[in-house]
């Protein structure tokens, strides 16, 4: 990736992420729990701080943010991990959240996070990607998936700086992640 600028670097890690939308195992029916995981110990290589124990507050949902976002300023987006068969990177630090507001797959669904039950220009519309960089703006290498109990169809509070927002897309470098599993998926 020598060749390639920053920008173009940051691009194809993002396709990379949201291309990484490959099947997985059918998911257990989902099990409603009124649960809240605090922040705990993240993986070497994350900042001590990235998750926390309370929400950031005056969050905008992300349908909301994605029509208001602009790029380099400060934003606090709220959404559920989701909206791909697999909403997390392998081995970056990333993940795709949709505004929760849209309808959850019916009872029943293999894999309720990919919202397959959603017409696919309302779903892109409401989707957000999630990262967390080093000092030059890349992701990571750390899955952020099952840390601090960040999972398929959580709900998140991102705080963090606005990388990229267009027509097409709208990528936040997390600073802070609050995760509140209101509906648990069991393996």
């Amino acid at each position: 990736m020598r060749f390639l600028t920053e920008k173009m670097a940051m691009g194809c890690l993002t396709c990379l992420a949201i291309s990484l939308a490959t099947l997985w195992p059918a998911l257990a029916p989902v099990i409603w729990a009124e649960k809240t995981v605090a922040a705990g110990p993240v993986k070497a290589g994350l900042p001590s701080d990235l998750f926390t124990a309370s929400a950031p507050p005056n969050p905008v949902d992300v349908g909301d943010a994605r029509k208001t976002a602009v790029e380099g300023k400060r934003i606090v987006v709220r959404g559920q991990v989701g909206g791909l068969s697999k909403p997390f990177a392998d081995k970056y630090a990333m993940f795709v959240v949709c505004d929760k507001r849209l309808a959850v797959c019916p009872k029943g669904c293999a894999n309720p996070a990919d919202f397959c039950s959603v017409p696919r220009d309302q779903l892109m519309a409401n989707l957000a990607t999630i990262q967390v960089v080093d000092q030059k703006g890349v992701p990571l290498k750390a899955s952020l998936q099952g840390m601090n109990g960040l999972r398929p169809m959580s709900e998140v509070v991102v705080q963090g700086t606005v990388a990229k927002s267009d027509n097409n897309v709208l990528i936040v470098n997390a600073e802070n992640i609050y995760v509140n599993n209101k509906i648990v998926l069991s393996p």
